[in-house]
């Protein structure tokens, strides 16, 4: 029977947790850990003690291995269905940013217009206020800014 440890292993032919190792290094993880289970040792070289199933958890190896690899397969599917959601997630987030980039570019050039437009306005209502004061002042000589 095979341990969860050397299964692991032999999914992963390169071995190491960063994946920087070379297939070699995993080859030889995997052939330790035979070696501690045909020595019946655990990683630190201990003999193992045997654990007595009891009658409801006693199977052959055949049926665990195959509900173990019916699970492993389930384990696939699911991880490959992730990242394809995690793709499909991704691409829709890059197009809202897009959209949204413009969105507020657009929205900042109109923003400006909108300050320009009032900036006019203002100046022109000023005018205005400056020629009706110097009107009622009857002499047309003195604006409003200099009262």
């Amino acid at each position: 029977m095979n341990t969860s440890k050397e299964d692991d292993k032999k999914q992963s032919p390169v071995g190491g947790d960063n994946g920087t190792s070379s297939p070699m290094d995993g080859l030889i993880a995997v052939a330790a850990a035979a070696a501690a289970i045909r020595d019946n040792k655990d990683d630190s070289g201990n003999k193992k003690k045997k654990r007595k199933q009891s009658s409801g958890q006693q199977k052959d190896g055949a049926q665990i291995s195959a509900a173990r690899a019916r699970r492993l397969e389930q384990n696939r599917r699911a991880a490959i269905e992730s990242r394809r959601r995690k793709k499909v997630m991704i691409g829709e987030l890059q197009r809202s940013v897009t959209f949204y980039s413009k969105a507020n570019e657009n929205l900042k050039k109109s923003n400006e217009e909108l300050e320009e437009l009032l900036l006019v306005a203002k100046q022109k209502l000023s005018q205005k206020d400056g020629a009706v004061s110097a009107v009622a002042t009857g002499g047309g000589l003195k604006t409003q800014e200099e009262e």
